[in-house]
């Protein structure tokens, strides 16, 4: 019923908003624009593993009075913030919608915040999604990297989510340590900087994400300086860092 609520909500405070969405087929990504409602109502529907719908949405939420319920699931690890929240990405997924085999990048802000990024969480109110994950000590030659560094050709759910076909497309694809999880409704996942990852819908999926950081002074920034969908977080001593969310 909460999520029922929820998607009421959201349709009717910015369902006829203009969203910038994916189809995916294979290794081709095609852009299109479309309002909310048509995307959650009429394309996901029709998402598949061979022609699937995503959408990652950064504006969405911030027009909407959804915003202030969103909790983190990082907040044990956050002190001395505001109370009002950041914004967080509106993630959307058909059957077979899926993330490129990517790296986290634990990049430093060049701008007066000097932020350090230690991550990112995902939340997820509908549907089902998997995650392959690789730890950072992983050779990127044995993840097929190329010219990017931080991102791979590879795809870890080439046939679906439950066949490790890999090798048929990257014949070098090679990692000595793979995890996998299935998150469910009310799951969180978080995905620590300088790990790789990809994520794979198995359903129409909902999801809240946003990424967290601290700031390399140890201050906490406000979060009308913080860039979008980023979390800002200070370590502490008597709770552990982000790193040991892994």
């Amino acid at each position: 019923q909460a999520v029922l609520a929820f998607m009421q909500r959201l349709m009717d405070q910015a369902g006829d908003m203009q969203v910038v969405c994916q189809l995916q087929r294979g290794s081709e990504i095609e852009h299109q624009t479309w309002t909310l409602r048509h995307f959650a109502g009429h394309l996901l529907p029709q998402s598949e593993h061979a022609a699937a719908y995503c959408l990652e949405e950064p504006h969405v939420l911030s027009k909407t009075d959804l915003l202030q319920e969103l909790s983190s699931p990082v907040a044990d690890i956050r002190s001395g913030g505001t109370e009002a929240p950041l914004g967080r990405l509106l993630c959307m997924g058909g059957v077979g919608a899926r993330t490129m085999l990517q790296k986290v990048a634990a990049l430093n802000n060049a701008g007066p915040l000097h932020l350090h990024n230690s991550g990112f969480w995902d939340t997820v109110l509908l549907g089902r999604r998997k995650w392959r994950l690789f730890p950072p000590d992983t050779l990127p030659d044995d993840l097929c990297v190329g010219d990017s560094l931080d991102k791979s050709a590879a795809d870890c759910f080439v046939c679906g989510p439950d066949c490790p076909s890999v090798q048929l497309q990257h014949t070098r694809f090679a990692p000595a340590t793979c995890f996998e999880c299935e998150q469910t409704m009310g799951q969180a996942v978080v995905v620590p900087a300088g790990w790789w990852y990809q994520a794979y819908d198995d359903d129409r999926t909902l999801s809240i994400r946003a990424r967290f950081g601290h700031t390399i002074n140890g201050n906490i920034a406000a979060d009308s300086q913080a860039p979008s969908g980023y979390e800002v977080c200070v370590p502490d001593a008597s709770k552990g860092t982000s790193a040991s969310l892994f």
